[in-house]
């Protein structure tokens, strides 16, 4: 009995002779003593010899095997037979040179007939230069009786008397004017044999293995995976997608047969790849994508992959509270940025030459352009993308938490500070990136202390009296010209020439042409899938109206036009109406991150301030002082809140 763990292989020996028998076993247990294992070999084996010469002399007979050793057309019409186990064949070695040497000196150097299976024709070729001799080959391709009687014809009329052949072809050749000489089969063939038998089983084990491995990847992920061949059949069919189409799996039928008519078997029609698109099927919605397999630069079938959208949003929502738990990290890619107008190539081009290097950073660009975008597909193109990137928002926090999130702090370093200390953002980021968002917004006296981090790459603690090398890269963002804010004295200097070292301007919504709609279906198809329905269409209407709209929030005011559009989307088309009802909005109320009195361009008319100081003063009371829910109340963020009070001067 097998050990556990290890595996069987039945290997069956089919001689063409009653005198090789003895040969086979004898080499077979010689082979097994010294047979060397590897350490991925756990198998066992078991040996046992049949004679045959015909393929109808195995009939009726069950051959137990998972490997048969044959030789010759016995062994070719195996192969032919469709069995389950694997054929292994006889090679043919020094066997005919020591038939052809015996039949000359039984019968003389006369013209000879080497007549055999391919294998053996091909194992004699140019036997006839080596022995000097007059040798013709013969290919038998069957043993029926009547194909070597014609072979026999040929080889007489040819005017040949020796004959090399099988056991077989020996046999009638003896009936004619022939010298018939067996080519016989050695120890070392049969050794060859054995070798190539076991060697072969270990291989098949791990196709077999790997195999079983993919069947249970496919039928344990929670994906729907369907695969078709260069005729549309189905070739795979997972547990998953039969229980997501709630129909049986089946392969070997045509693709429109397998998966029900409908809005996904449209989807799935024709050559055309796509990525999560939203299709509605049944009462489910489901996220489908279709890529085609390419074998040799020649179309070979398609991948189709199906998952409900209610399990993505529980799945995305466990990563991302797993992922972030663990740190900062950049979320997003240079190829995440959307648009294919020349002047975001250009800028997206300028990204990847900056990402290339160590040098700091300087983005630049209006409110809602994307500039933390940019920032993370910077770090994720660089060669620190595995190390932190982490991002500070210079406007959020007020002077004293800004030094101490920044630089950290030592233990004592005031009250209410941790045991031990804490580590600060430029900290956290050793070897990775910090994102300084609104620097303009740094404090003046705290800009001194930034400029020594970046000349001296050394930090020392709020309160302590120790210094820490960091290996940061500095990228910066601002909304406001810092060369002005220079001049006005709000920024120094000698810290914007270190923070200037390659500066990326960001456009505009404005400046990107059609990039407006590709933005909007973008947008609108992230919402049908947080709300659950398809993505609705864009009438051409519609389109025109959002090409010609002044987008002074830029990219932020058009998401927030298409989640309003994906809300008041009633019949999966964005009419006229719909779209001048989405930008007429109030933009005082704007949901964008709005900025200050410079970014909106709102004047300096006193009315105009008390008017929005009212608005603020007023959302605080109603909250009684909750500023997060007064900001809620707006439409606006927390940040913007906090700016705009600051500009307005209202009091904490």
């Amino acid at each position: 009995m097998a050990a556990p763990g290890t595996v069987t292989n039945r290997i069956v020996f089919i001689s063409p002779s009653r005198d090789y028998v003895e040969l086979i076993r004898d080499t077979y247990d010689e082979h097994s003593r010294e047979y060397a294992k590897t350490s991925e070999d756990n198998h066992t084996y078991s040996f046992s010899v049949m004679v045959a010469t015909f393929l109808e002399d195995l009939s009726g007979k069950c051959i137990d095997a998972d490997t048969i050793i044959a030789r010759g057309v016995l062994s070719s019409q195996l192969k032919q037979s469709n069995r389950e186990a694997a054929i292994i064949d006889v090679p043919i070695g020094s066997e005919v040179a020591t038939a052809a040497w015996r039949a000359f000196e039984r019968y003389g150097r006369l013209p000879m007939a080497i007549i055999g299976s391919f294998n053996i024709v091909h194992a004699a070729h140019g036997l006839e230069d080596v022995l000097k001799a007059d040798i013709k080959y013969y290919l038998q391709r069957s043993n029926a009786g009547e194909d070597i009687e014609r072979i026999l014809d040929k080889v007489a009329a040819d005017g040949r008397r020796i004959v090399l052949c099988g056991v077989n072809t020996n046999r009638y050749a003896r009936k004619r004017d022939c010298l018939p000489v067996v080519i016989g089969m050695g120890k070392e063939s049969i050794w060859q044999a054995i070798s190539e038998a076991k060697r072969g089983a270990l291989i098949r084990r791990k196709e077999r293995e790997k195999a079983e491995q993919f069947r249970t990847v496919l039928n344990h992920a929670y994906e729907g995976v369907i695969a078709t061949d260069v005729d549309g059949r189905v070739t795979v069919f997972n547990a998953a997608a039969a229980d997501i189409l709630q129909t049986p799996a089946a392969t070997g039928k045509p693709l429109e047969e397998v998966v029900p008519g409908g809005r996904l078997n449209a989807a799935l029609r024709g050559h055309g790849d796509f990525k999560d698109r939203l299709v509605q099927y049944n009462s489910e919605l489901l996220s489908v994508s279709k890529a085609s397999v390419m074998l040799g630069g020649d179309f070979s079938g398609h991948i189709i992959t199906l998952q409900r959208s209610s399990a993505i949003q529980r799945a995305e929502s466990l990563i991302r509270k797993k992922l972030y738990a663990k740190g900062h990290v950049a979320k997003y890619a240079l190829a995440d940025v959307i648009g294919d107008s020349p002047a975001i190539r250009a800028t997206l081009v300028e990204a990847e030459r900056f990402a290339k290097v160590s040098s700091n950073i300087l983005i630049v660009g209006e409110t809602g352009t994307g500039k933390e975008l940019f920032a993370q597909g910077i770090h994720n193109a660089s060669p620190r993308k595995d190390a932190p990137f982490v991002a500070v928002n210079c406007a959020a926090l007020a002077k004293n938490l800004l030094e101490s999130e920044l630089f950290g702090y030592a233990e004592g370093a005031f009250t209410g500070a941790l045991k031990g200390g804490k580590p600060g953002m430029f900290e956290i980021a050793h070897t990775g990136t910090i994102f300084l968002d609104e620097i303009s917004e740094i404090p003046l006296d705290l800009q001194g202390r930034l400029l020594r981090v970046i000349q001296e790459r050394q930090i020392m603690r709020v309160g302590g009296d120790s210094v820490a090398p960091v290996d940061v890269r500095i990228v910066c963002a601002t909304n406001k010209p810092l060369s002005a804010e220079v001049r006005r004295n709000r920024f120094r200097r000698d810290l914007y020439y270190r923070l200037n070292v390659l500066t990326l301007a960001i456009p505009n919504l404005n400046r990107r042409g059609a990039d407006v709609l590709r933005l909007a279906e973008f947008f609108l198809e992230e919402n049908g899938r947080r709300f659950f329905h398809p993505p609705p269409s864009l009438a051409d209407e519609a389109r025109d109206l959002l090409l010609r709209h002044r987008w002074e929030g830029n990219i932020r005011e058009l998401r927030n036009v298409c989640e309003c559009l994906a809300v008041l989307d009633d019949d999966g088309v964005i009419g006229a109406d719909d779209a001048e009802r989405a930008l007429s909005r109030d933009l005082s109320a704007d949901g964008g991150d709005g900025g200050s009195e410079d970014e909106r361009g709102a004047g300096n008319a006193e009315d105009g301030r008390d008017l929005e100081r009212e608005r603020l003063a007023r959302a605080l009371r109603a909250s009684q002082g909750n500023r997060k829910r007064a900001a809620a109340s707006l439409g606006i963020s927390t940040t913007t809140l906090w700016r705009r009070r600051k500009n307005l001067g209202i009091d904490e």
